[in-house]
Parts: structure tokens; C-alpha cells; sequence
């Protein structure tokens, strides 16, 4: 399996799951801080202290970006 097939296949089998917490009338804001928690601990195993920084330096730019941008709807 290639790196893209297997980011389809997570991909699919978090949404799954992600979809049958919701129906289960779980609040999203719970799952999406457990998985945000999952990821963030994953990274930090994986990176270098310096990377691990970068990373979430990054995460944090991007988001307040995106939070500054007007929606029109």
C-alpha cells in the first residue's frame, strides 16, 4: 500500500468513527479535543523537541489566521 492509500484509509475509518460518536450523541467538541490530544501526543513522539515547536508554531499561525478571514455566505 502507498502513503496516499493509507491516508485514505485512516481517513475513512476516523470519519467512520467520528460519524457513530456523533449519532451516539457524543459532543463533538469531546471528540475533536480527544483526537486534537491523540495527534498532538503522536507528534510529539515522533518529532525532535525543535520540529515538535515548528510544527505546533505553525498549527497556532494557521489557525488564527484562519480565524481572522471573513466568511460570506
Amino acid at each position: 500500500m502507498t502513503d496516499d492509500d493509507n491516508y485514505v484509509k485512516v481517513h475513512l475509518a476516523v470519519q467512520k468513527l467520528v460519524l457513530k460518536l456523533v449519532d451516539d450523541n457524543i459532543d463533538p467538541m469531546v471528540i475533536a479535543s480527544v483526537l486534537q490530544v491523540s495527534a498532538s501526543t503522536l507528534y510529539r513522539s515522533l518529532l525532535t523537541d525543535e520540529e515538535y515547536e515548528s510544527f505546533m508554531a505553525g498549527v497556532l499561525k494557521e489557525s488564527v489566521k484562519q480565524t481572522k478571514k471573513k466568511t460570506f455566505h
